[in-house]
């Protein structure tokens, strides 16, 4: 038989800047996760599923505060 999937599922599409993706998925696999998990962990959070976390951000330097923040 072909390749089963969850019959729920299905390739949705992201268009998205090629950088981002890519740091992306080096940032996930960097936490031992893939670009699809977070992304669907995030998906679950943004339409307010119960007990949904938002996925760990990566580390970002000390100078990438906010504007305005001193």
């Amino acid at each position: 038989m072909a390749n089963q999937r969850d019959a729920d599922k299905f390739p949705g599409r992201v268009w998205a800047p090629r950088g981002l993706w890519q740091k992306a998925g080096e940032v996930a696999t960097a936490q031992g996760t893939d670009r699809t998990a977070e992304i669907i962990r995030f998906l679950r959070w943004y339409v307010g599923e119960k007990d949904a976390e938002l996925p760990t951000p990566a580390s970002r330097p000390e100078s990438d505060e906010p504007s305005g923040s001193s």
